[in-house]
């Protein structure tokens, strides 16, 4: 049934599938790649945040840069964010992602 508590998120997130590529800025993970884009479609997003799925297994605290193309107007807004959680979706394979927007670049 879903969460019924009071709604603490600070703007309106709406599910939207856009074209987007990421790559690890920063992490706490040994030998984390931060050379290497990744393609991915957005599965909500925000004026604070952004979800998607991922291959990369992300841990909370991982900042990442990201680009997403907005459909309809060919723009791509580009910023860089801080992963809150990583849930696994199929076991070692894909990950739901949930990013905090820190800046627009």
């Amino acid at each position: 049934m879903g969460y019924q508590g009071k709604e603490k998120r600070r703007h309106v997130r709406v599910a939207r599938a856009l074209a987007m590529q990421f790559r690890l800025k920063k992490s706490k993970q040994p030998q984390a790649d931060t050379d290497t884009w990744h393609l991915s479609l957005t599965s909500d997003m925000s004026a604070s945040g952004i979800s998607f799925e991922s291959v990369i297994p992300f841990l909370p605290g991982d900042i990442i840069e990201l680009q997403v193309v907005l459909s309809g107007v060919l723009e791509v807004v580009k910023g860089e964010g801080k992963v809150i959680r990583a849930e696994e979706k199929q076991p070692g394979k894909l990950y739901m992602v949930a990013v905090e927007l820190k800046k627009h670049l």
